[in-house]
């Protein structure tokens, strides 16, 4: 683990992650704070070490120290290859998947969240899901139930957009 400092924001690297298939990972986690010193945001990045891409990604805000918003959990899918030259670098790299998801990938960021969460004494942790969410992987609702999260009712204010609030008390 490594940590580096710029202004505002901690960053820490977490290496030797590994996907189902024994893929090697590293995260890097970015921690954004207010002039008070007080935790505002994190951001979390998943890389693929052999490449040094991308894969994976989630933030999370600090609405107070004791209540988390999980702004969102994103894998990689590259199963689109939209020129010559992605196609060309697929061949050379014929032992990469093209899709990053169901790997397991985003079980570890959801649990280094809630690791994170643990550590600072978050009370809450709490989202939202959308139609378009559910309807784009149908076992969204089952994987967070399996982390603890229990299903409540949209706020009003969010109901124009959201279907469920997904919310794991501590």
């Amino acid at each position: 683990m490594s940590f580096t400092t710029e202004a505002n924001c901690i960053s820490e690297q977490t290496n030797n992650i590994f996907d189902l298939d024994g893929r090697d990972y590293y995260l890097k986690t970015h921690y954004f704070y207010d002039c008070k010193h007080q935790i505002q945001s994190i951001i979390l990045k998943l890389y693929r070490c052999k490449l040094n891409k991308e894969v994976g990604q989630a933030s999370c805000i600090f609405q107070t120290l004791n209540n988390m918003l999980l702004a969102d959990i994103s894998i990689c899918d590259c199963k689109h290859f939209n020129n010559f030259i992605s196609k060309l670098f697929k061949i050379n790299e014929w032992s990469e998947p093209s899709n990053y998801q169901k790997k397991q990938l985003g079980s570890y960021l959801l649990e280094h969240i809630i690791s994170i969460a643990k550590a600072r004494n978050v009370k809450c942790i709490h989202g939202l899901l959308t139609e378009q969410d559910i309807s784009n992987n149908s076992n969204l609702i089952p994987w967070y139930k399996r982390y603890g999260f229990k299903l409540e009712s949209p706020t009003d204010d969010k109901v124009r957009f959201a279907k469920h609030r997904i919310c794991l008390y501590f």
